[in-house]
């Protein structure tokens, strides 16, 4: 309730932003990592409800949200650009700070506030938390940092892939945080594998994979951005090879009951407590893959269904234990896309071939 007073009497003649700079200045130590405690939880549940407090204000005032007549904000009293912006900066270094706790809920829940100003004031902090990001992902000494930088891309991708007229350069950020982000697929970390993988499949679900190198438009953002589609066959390519290494290295086993659940779930954007964290990614990967070929035009797909299918020419050698191996629903994934038929047939021809081989061995 007294978010929303906060919230509501910001004006032009009032003093609250003013109260609201001085009170955020005064917490900002208690959200440092190095503070982490109960105490945190409180704060960070303070600063989350005045954010959505803000955005349920600016809903009404645009007219997004219908409110009876009554509790409508007079055209005066609505807020500027400059009210905005300033509420934005109070909050943002608290909230920058306590990104890095280690409690994982909390973490989420600094993410989603943060996912939630992204909508309004991208500029004034996602371009620095993707450099950040890309910093970290090079590094081997800060996984926590890099893990809790990837949970915040997650939750403000969605201004990168969607036109923000706070933040048209967005776009020329996709495709170098594609590449970037790559590495993230890492055998030997699970979790970091978990948030690329989705903030991967986050970025390509918003964005078709079409090379506009060769006509691009007339304003500057628009032919850089053009320049970079020339990329995306590397990415995609890169990608499949990234995701069959990890499939190959993995060292959980799939069991037929994961197996069976694959098959409906899990989605994307969550993970199944019921499963392993490996085996969790090793279910995600074909979804992943299928959002990723849909986005694909005839000509990239062809050679996608090309690279995958030299990567899995050997796989029916080399499956030890029949119906535990997530190959056969990757290839049910990618004949259930928009060029399945053709796909199927080049995969089929194959397994006829190898079921032959393999019962002419038998018989001799």
């Amino acid at each position: 309730k007294f978010s929303k007073i906060i919230v509501f009497s910001i004006c032009p003649c009032s003093h609250t932003l003013s109260h609201l700079r001085q009170l955020m200045l005064a917490l900002e130590t208690f959200f440092h990592p190095s503070n982490d405690g109960k105490h945190l939880k409180n704060l960070i549940m303070l600063v989350s409800t005045l954010v959505a407090e803000l955005m349920l204000r600016l809903a009404i005032e645009s007219g997004a949200k219908a409110v009876p007549a009554s509790l409508q904000i007079p055209p005066e009293f609505h807020l500027s650009d400059s009210d905005v912006d300033e509420f934005v900066t109070a909050v943002l270094p608290s909230l920058r700070l306590a990104l890095f706790t280690k409690e994982e809920k909390n973490q989420f829940q600094v993410a989603a506030c943060l996912g939630s100003l992204s909508t309004i004031r991208p500029r004034l902090f996602v371009p620095e938390i993707i450099e950040e990001a890309k910093e970290a992902l090079v590094s081997v000494t800060e996984p926590h940092r890099l893990t809790s930088l990837l949970s915040c891309l997650y939750s403000v991708s969605a201004c990168l892939t969607t036109a923000v007229p706070d933040f048209p350069e967005g776009r020329t950020y996709v495709i170098p945080l594609l590449h970037a982000i790559l590495p993230g697929i890492d055998v030997n970390d699970a979790f970091k594998t978990a948030l690329s993988l989705k903030v991967i499949t986050q970025l390509i679900s918003g964005i078709p994979l079409v090379d506009c190198s060769k006509c691009p438009p007339a304003n500057a953002t628009g032919r850089e951005v053009a320049a970079q589609t020339a990329l995306f066959e590397d990415f995609l390519l890169e990608f499949i090879s990234k995701m069959f290494h990890f499939l190959q290295c993995a060292t959980t086993s799939i069991t037929l009951g994961e197996l069976e659940g694959m098959q409906t779930g899990p989605h994307i954007h969550s993970i199944d407590a019921g499963f392993s964290l490996q085996s969790n990614i090793i279910l995600l990967f074909p979804i992943s893959l299928a959002v990723v070929l849909s986005s694909c035009p005839l000509a990239l797909y062809e050679r996608a269904v090309s690279k995958i299918f030299q990567l899995t020419c050997g796989m029916f050698a080399s499956i030890d234990k029949p119906g535990t191996s997530p190959y056969p629903v990757i290839l049910s994934h990618l004949t259930a896309c928009e060029h399945g038929e053709d796909t199927a047939k080049i995969f089929f021809s194959h397994c006829l071939q190898c079921i032959t081989r393999v019962t002419s061995e038998l018989q001799q």
